[in-house]
């Protein structure tokens, strides 16, 4: 395969499995903290690392042929590319590294 047509591959279905991995489990990780009132910058990019290597780790075993574990190469990629991303949320919504005391959901 030439270059062009393995990053399509690769966003067809990468994109996908992020979308997912974001509804099923960032999201609602986000509203647990929020409601509990930890949502600070240290709790969202610490499970968001963490989600990274589930995620990563179960999309390495999936498309992996004969289905090996990870390595810890990929472990290690997959908890930068979720802390990543937790960090571009962090920043996009706001959140500070301590909680504010002020509610933002409903009473």
């Amino acid at each position: 395969m030439d270059a062009p047509h393995t990053l399509m591959f690769f966003l067809l279905v990468s994109v996908p499995v992020a979308l997912l991995a974001l509804f099923a489990l960032g999201l609602p990780l986000v509203f647990w903290l929020r409601s509990h009132q930890l949502l600070t910058v240290l709790y969202t990019c610490a499970a968001s690392a963490l989600i990274g290597v589930l995620v990563f780790a179960a999309f390495a075993w999936a498309v992996a042929l004969g289905h090996s574990l990870p390595s810890e190469q990929q472990l290690l990629s997959g908890a930068c590319l979720g802390l990543a991303s937790g960090a571009a949320f962090c920043l996009a919504a706001g959140i500070t590294v301590r909680p504010s005391g002020r509610r933002t959901g409903a009473a």
